[in-house]
């Protein structure tokens, strides 16, 4: 960051096409996007630092909709259950040793 920036205090402008804005101007700092939505640069005008500042929509990302997502949660939830079912299945022909079956045969 140029040391102009820092320590100079600015104003910025909003425009509507910053690349326009641009031509034949003395750029301190290149543009970049510091957020969604938001085109930045500096340039330097008559000694002083101004910041210009472009705002434009970004495309916005549309959500599932709602048959979609409950597809997608009837799957989730399917499967689940399918795995539930199977490792239920597991337990019930696995032979677990109860307090009784180790008791016998042992001298007391």
């Amino acid at each position: 960051m140029p040391e102009i920036v820092r320590i100079v205090p600015h104003i910025a402008f909003a425009v509507d096409d910053l690349d326009e804005a641009l031509k034949g101007r003395e750029i301190l700092i290149a543009p970049t996007e510091p957020s969604a939505g938001v085109r930045v640069a500096f340039i330097l005008d008559d000694g002083a630092p101004i910041e210009l500042l472009q705002f434009y929509r970004t495309k916005a990302v549309r959500p599932k909709t709602r048959h979609a997502a409950e597809k997608a949660l009837h799957l989730t939830t399917a499967r689940a259950q399918k795995a539930n079912a199977v490792a239920g299945e597991r337990e019930r022909w696995m032979v677990y040793p109860t307090v009784a079956q180790a008791t016998i045969g042992s001298s007391t």
